[in-house]
């Protein structure tokens, strides 16, 4: 149910930033599907760098953020799980910015299964230790992914996500917001392989399902028993 949510549908040849121009919610994205939001950042407006927030292509080792190339410390070279491109966003205030993409087709009322990997790291140059998690909307429902303590100069390795949320109309907005900690370090997160799909019906669901079929079924071998009753025997 998400369009492009590995990142690999985008206008870049090569590593670089989100936005390309515009200010406050008017911007172009340089990803399929995903909208940037600057008017919820620090400074309400998007420039070169501003927010933090880039595509990384496999293999190249920086988050260009426009302006300059910049690397993390840590396997930088190695894909995520999902394979190909992933996100690196900042997780400082400062420089932070929520994407999103609206989702179609959704039931109310119905359980959706979100998955994805996370991973964390630093930028070169800089060190102390750092947290990081994506803050995850979905509509007005709003989930913490696991938080991951980095190291000073480390890397966190790519993790897998499952967020359930629950449906409050056909159509609402899918959101990850990177926070993290402290800001300066700077802290920041990495997101690849977005998938959304409804989630199986409860053990318990299942149970009394099968109990209702085997109930139907013994009733009415109940009946046929007394049918046969009156017509004697064969």
């Amino acid at each position: 149910m998400i369009l492009n949510g590995s990142f690999e549908s985008t206008t870049l040849m090569t590593s670089g930033p989100f936005v390309t121009s515009g200010t406050g919610t008017a911007v172009d994205s340089s990803v399929a599907d995903w909208t940037v939001d600057c008017a919820a950042t620090a400074n309400h407006a998007c420039s070169t760098g501003d927010p933090y927030l880039t595509l990384v292509f496999p293999g190249e080792g920086t988050i260009d953020d426009g302006y300059n190339g910049n690397a993390l410390y840590g396997p930088m070279s190695a894909t995520s799980p999902d394979g190909g491109n992933f996100v690196a966003a900042d997780g400082d205030p400062s420089y932070s910015a929520p994407f999103s993409q609206t989702i179609n087709g959704l039931t109310p009322g119905q359980s959706y299964l979100l998955t994805f990997y996370q991973a964390a790291g630093q930028q070169v140059g800089l060190s102390g230790a750092t947290t990081e998690y994506f803050q995850v909307t979905l509509g007005t429902e709003t989930i913490n992914s696991t938080v991951m303590d980095n190291p000073s100069e480390g890397f966190t390795a790519w993790n897998q996500q499952d967020l359930i949320f629950v449906a409050a109309s056909p159509s609402e907005v899918l959101t990850f917001l990177s926070v993290g900690t402290p800001s300066g370090a700077p802290p920041i997160g990495l997101l690849d392989g977005v998938s959304l799909a409804q989630t199986a019906p409860e053990p318990s669901g299942i149970a009394l399902l099968g109990s209702g079929v085997l109930g139907i079924i013994a009733l009415r071998r109940r009946r046929r028993k007394r049918t046969g009753s009156f017509l004697g025997p064969r």
